[in-house]
Formats: C-alpha cells, sequence, structure tokens
C-alpha cells in the first residue's frame, strides 16, 4: 500500500472518537484479542505503563515516556487524541513512526483482520485498529517500556488488554457520563479497572468516592497503591520567565530544583506522579539516575496545554474541553500578567457547554465564539444562548478559527492576554494557523 492507501484503510473503520452518540458496550475486547491472537499477541512481549483519568493523562505519558528515553531505555509512547498528524499517537524514543512504519505495519495488521473478519468476527474500531499497530510496531521495535494512555474509559478500552506492571491513575472527574455512568464512583471503577493482578498503582489526589474505588480495585488486585498527597507530594518553588521550579518528595527520594515548561500547579501534580512510577522502577531494579529525570522533566513538551504561541499580546492555546480542565485554566491563569482577558471558545457538542461557559464567564473579560471544522463542533449560536442564560449578552460570535484570531487581535493591545480553548479541534486549528507563520494581524 501507498501512504494514502494506508490513510485510506485506517479511515474505513468508525471513529468512535468522532461520533458524538455510541453505545459504549460495543466497545468489547474480544475482537482485539482476537487479531492480536493472530498476529502472535505482540501485546504480552510489552513492558506497559498504562493511564487513565479525565485529565492530565497526556503530560503525565509524556513525562514518563521522556525520562525512560532520557536514561537510555527503548521507549514507546501511544497517546490520543492527536493534533495535526495521527502518526503522533504512536512515537517511539520521542520520534513519530514515520510514514513508510506505518505502511508496513498497517499492512500486517489487515492481513490479521482480514483473517479475523473471515472467521466472522466483527469489524473492529479505528482506534481499536490503530492500538493494534501500536501494539506490534512496539513489538517488532523491541522496546525496553511503553507508556500507554487510556482512550475513554479504561475498562473497555483497547490499551486495556496489554498487562501493565504500573498503572497510573491520573485526576477523575465527571466525563462522558451518557458512557460511564452518572456517579463518580461508576467512572472512577470504568479508570480503575486498567490495574493487573499483583501490580503497583500511582494515583493522583481523587475526591473521596474515587479514591474509596481505586482502593477497593487495587486491593482485590493485590495491588501495591501509592497516592499522591499521602505517599508522595511536590512543592512549588517559583514561577519565573513563564518556567516553574519545585521540588518533589517521594517515598525513596527527594528531588529539588525541578523545573518544566508545562504551565499550572496541575502539571506538578502530572510529573509528581510520573516521578512516583520511576520510583516503582527503581524498586523493581531498573536504573535511572537523577541528572537524566531533571534534564527529562526540563525538556518535556505538550503542545496545545497552555502553550504561548505568540507575545504582544500573549496568546495561549488550551485543550481544556470538559469543567474539570476548564476550572484548572481558569486557576492556572494567574501565572500571567494581563490588564485584560479574550476568551476565543470553541466547544465540541457533546461536552457540557453551559458548564464550561459559566467558568469562563467568571474569568473573561471579552469572549469570543467560534467553532473549528470537525463535525463535533457545537453551533456558535448555541453557545451563545448558554451566555444569555447566565446573563451574558456581550459575546462576540464568529464562525472559523481565522475569523476568531483576527477579531482577537483586533479587541486586543500587547499587554492583554488572548486563550483559546474549549476543544483540542480548535486548538489544532489556531495551531496550526499560527505555527505556519501566518501570524493574524490587525
Amino acid at each position: 500500500m501507498k501512504y494514502q492507501e494506508t490513510v485510506a484503510y485506517l479511515n474505513s473503520f468508525i471513529n468512535f472518537e468522532e461520533k458524538i452518540k455510541f453505545n459504549y458496550k460495543r466497545l468489547k475486547l474480544n475482537r482485539v484479542r482476537s487479531i492480536l491472537d493472530i498476529l502472535g499477541n505482540p501485546q504480552h512481549y510489552l513492558k506497559a505503563i498504562k493511564i487513565a483519568g479525565t485529565k492530565g493523562k497526556g503530560s503525565t505519558a509524556n513525562y514518563i515516556s521522556n525520562i525512560l528515553f532520557t536514561a537510555g531505555y527503548r521507549t514507546g509512547l501511544y497517546t490520543s487524541p492527536h493534533l495535526h498528524d495521527f502518526r503522533e499517537r504512536i512515537k517511539l524514543n520521542n520520534k513519530l513512526i514515520t510514514k513508510k512504519e506505518l505502511i508496513e505495519v498497517v499492512a500486517v495488521a489487515r492481513k490479521a483482520i482480514r483473517k479475523h473478519l473471515n472467521q466472522g468476527g466483527q469489524k473492529p474500531t479505528f482506534f481499536e485498529v490503530y492500538t493494534i499497530c501500536a501494539f506490534y510496531y512496539f513489538y517488532i521495535k523491541k522496546t525496553d517500556f511503553v507508556v500507554l494512555e487510556a482512550g475513554l474509559g479504561g475498562r473497555l478500552d483497547a490499551t486495556n488488554v496489554a498487562g501493565g506492571i504500573i498503572s497510573v491513575l491520573t485526576s477523575i472527574s465527571y466525563e462522558h457520563m451518557d458512557k460511564l455512568g452518572k456517579k463518580l464512583e461508576s467512572i472512577a471503577f470504568e479508570k480503575a479497572s486498567i490495574i493487573n493482578n499483583n501490580s503497583f498503582v500511582i494515583s493522583s489526589y481523587q475526591r473521596p468516592s474515587a479514591m474509596r474505588v481505586i482502593r477497593r480495585v487495587a486491593k482485590a488486585k493485590k495491588a501495591k497503591l501509592y497516592v499522591y498527597g499521602k505517599d508522595f507530594n511536590c512543592k512549588l518553588e517559583k514561577i519565573s520567565n513563564l518556567k516553574q521550579s519545585f521540588s518533589y518528595h517521594g517515598f525513596l527520594v527527594s528531588l529539588p530544583a525541578l523545573k518544566t515548561t508545562l504551565l499550572g500547579e496541575h502539571q506538578l501534580e502530572n510529573a509528581s506522579c510520573a516521578l512516583a512510577v520511576i520510583e516503582v522502577l527503581a524498586i523493581l531494579g531498573y536504573k535511572i539516575d537523577n541528572m537524566s529525570i531533571k534534564r527529562a522533566i526540563a525538556n518535556t513538551d505538550w503542545p496545545g496545554r497552555l502553550e504561548i504561541v505568540d507575545k504582544e499580546p500573549y496568546i495561549v492555546l488550551d485543550g481544556a474541553q470538559n469543567k474539570a480542565s476548564t476550572r484548572v485554566l481558569v486557576k492556572a491563569l494567574k501565572i500571567f500578567k494581563y490588564k485584560k482577558l479574550i476568551v476565543i471558545l470553541g466547544i465540541s457538542a457533546d461536552k457540557d457547554i453551559k458548564g464550561i461557559c459559566r467558568l469562563i464567564n467568571t474569568a473573561a473579560d471579552s469572549i469570543i465564539i467560534t467553532k473549528s471544522f470537525h463535525p463535533r463542533a457545537a453551533l456558535p449560536d448555541v453557545i451563545n444562548e448558554c451566555f444569555k442564560s447566565i446573563k451574558r449578552r456581550d459575546a462576540e460570535i464568529t464562525y472559523s478559527i481565522t475569523s476568531a484570531l483576527k477579531l482577537a487581535r483586533r479587541l486586543s493591545k500587547k499587554d492583554d492576554l488572548i486563550i483559546c480553548c474549549g476543544s483540542l479541534f480548535v486548538v489544532a486549528e489556531a495551531r496550526r494557523l499560527l505555527s505556519n507563520g501566518k501570524r493574524l494581524t490587525k
């Protein structure tokens, strides 16, 4: 297959990430296991570190992967969704899978999928196919470790067929309640179900109801649990030049004067969970020196998360797309000094639009509503009705990211702050416009 044929083949599968409504129960793992069995079960040969949660998964995964790579380990990283190119989802030693490699891996997976279908198996989803390809790729590349970010949920997620030596649970809050359950306990159970028997678990700080579920699952699986704020923690030392310095205090070691360019106190908690993973690996006998850790933390980046893409005025992109992440974003704004906050906001139709609008309304001086080209994007008029319902009637409406950025430029002065948020699809489009040299001027 040529590359475009490979892309067309992958796109022929249902992409539940792009469908607003689907039956979560359809995500049975039997078809994934069936196809992987035909491939020789490559997932069984991987040392996997699995990550699930509502927010912070991608940042935590990147911190872990970068530390392991910097320390000299051959490291695979699987994340979702992507910003610009779906090859971003599969990385080896911080590099995207090449087009040639993807063609070769998909060709092998295609034969296995065809055999599975000929045997009467169900057609897999896009995420399942891509996860299968990732497992096979990491296997043939002889990785030392693989860091796997779960997609939706965890229990029925395709990544969960891999046996993890360590599971990480980042902050859990209300999301996808039509699929994962309306109670936080139900959502926590879906996430905590990535925990494997006789393994190790690292957890962010959780609400008591979620933590009770995690503790119960960990106990049932005979997994050793380490919790942020109890077994390990961190302390912010200073913020300068939009970098953060912090100290980490773990159950084995303490590391002072760590630096990260990922902004916001939540990123320090994510980094701490990554460092707790490294401590567990030390317990298991793996060698990772402190200099590699410090260098990796300082060099870790995660585009589209409080990412500064322009100055005078500052333009910051953040993929906050639910109430929990929007609350974190609003809190993180104290890092910046500005006179007026201009928010460019576009939200996917399946999100808690009113809840997000309420939080944005508390912080924004000016609001510009917009939409991405993605079919899941909520119409700007729908978002505006939510603002009207909370007595905000001065929001501007645009129907493209280009128009929103132009308007934000016109409304702003050099000492203002422009935040573009609400959806990773919005962030991806804004990032593409601004990083291609098309810096939009007044």
